[in-house]
C-alpha cells in the first residue's frame, strides 16, 4: 500500500511551488497524478522534482504533465530513488478551480 500525499494545496490555482516531502518508497517505484478542475479553456503544467537535499529547488525534474479542459487528469508510474520530492505549478491559464498534484509513494 502507498502513502498518498496531495502536494498542493486546496484553494492553489496558480504558479506554486510545493514543501519538499520524503520520496524514497521501498520498492522505488512512485506514482505521481495530477487532477485540474476548471470552466472554459484552462491549462496548467505540473512538474515533479527528486532531491538529494531537503529543498524545493535545485532538484532534479522526473515527470511533467500538462493538464487542461481536454485532460483533467494525467499520471505516471515512474523508478525514482530521491530522499525529498516536491512538485512545481507553471503557466497556469483561464478560470482554474482547483489542481491536485498527488504523489505516492
Amino acid at each position: 500500500m502507498q502513502n498518498i500525499t496531495n502536494l498542493i494545496p486546496t484553494g492553489t490555482v496558480g504558479a506554486y511551488t510545493s514543501n519538499t516531502v520524503p520520496g524514497v518508497a521501498p520498492t522505488n517505484n512512485i506514482s505521481f497524478q495530477g487532477t485540474i478542475v476548471g470552466t472554459g479553456t484552462f491549462s496548467i503544467t505540473v512538474q515533479l522534482f527528486g532531491n538529494s537535499v531537503n529543498s524545493n529547488s535545485g532538484g532534479v525534474l522526473l515527470d511533467t504533465l500538462s493538464l487542461s479542459n481536454l485532460l483533467l487528469t494525467d499520471g505516471d508510474c515512474i523508478m525514482a530513488d530521491w530522499p525529498f520530492m516536491y512538485a512545481v505549478l507553471s503557466n497556469p491559464v483561464g478560470t482554474i478551480t482547483s489542481v491536485s498534484a498527488l504523489l505516492g509513494v
